[in-house]
């Protein structure tokens, strides 16, 4: 047909792989592109730092990384794949150490990158932490965008039942002044998920009474 496979092909084709579990086929085919003279990009690589983390191949993912960055530059949204999957495997130093490179690289931490980081240490208790990246958020962004994360991480929360956890997040929320419906809503449902219907209709009652429908 005269048309020839370029670096999207074979990316394209090593996502489907991934999203099915297929690493083997996922490799073979990063190993033919390479032999077609076709170097992957850091959409490949990130591809395949996702897919490893995603099958518990932390170390083989640290060395993906270390391949991009003697061939080509990583980009914010590596670095976050990178950062969620070490938070992932609770390995939240080495996260935080990541999430610091960034901007030494010259690069701009986006909302994805303040959402892993901070979801990563509210899932493992580490509120504080949590609660320090948010005001920095805050400090450097608009409330809305930082409200934002928040409603990322709150939902999350809630999703795995982590509840002591978001209701934390909620009166953090609280004391700075930034509840909002969205905010009540999530962790009504939360409550509700795991049966606590009295704490939820409490939160009801509290979100009529400051008319945040309004």
């Amino acid at each position: 047909m005269g048309i020839s496979a370029n670096v999207i092909t074979y990316t394209s084709l090593i996502h489907a792989f991934c999203l099915a579990g297929l690493w083997t086929e996922a490799k073979r085919t990063l190993h033919l592109m390479m032999e077609k003279g076709i170097s992957p990009d850091v959409v490949t690589f990130s591809i395949l730092i996702d897919c490893l983390y995603k099958t518990g191949k932390v170390t083989e993912a640290g060395v993906v990384f270390e391949v991009i960055q003697k061939g080509v530059d990583p980009k914010t949204f590596t670095y976050n794949t990178l950062i969620n999957g070490l938070c992932q495997v609770d390995r939240l130093e080495e996260a935080a150490n990541f999430f610091c490179l960034i901007e030494e690289k010259g690069l701009k931490r986006n909302v994805v990158t303040y959402n892993i980081m901070i979801n990563g240490y509210m899932k493992h208790d580490k509120i504080d932490k949590a609660n320090h990246l948010f005001t920095e958020k805050l400090t450097h962004g608009s409330p809305a965008s930082a409200l934002s994360t928040y409603q990322v991480v709150l939902d999350d929360l809630c999703k795995n039942a982590l509840i002591d956890r978001a209701i934390d997040l909620y009166w953090f929320l609280s004391s700075a002044n930034l509840t909002i419906i969205e905010v009540f809503n999530i962790l009504i449902d939360g409550f509700c998920r795991v049966s606590k219907i009295e704490a939820a209709m409490k939160l009801f009652e509290s979100c009529v009474g400051e008319g945040s429908g309004s």
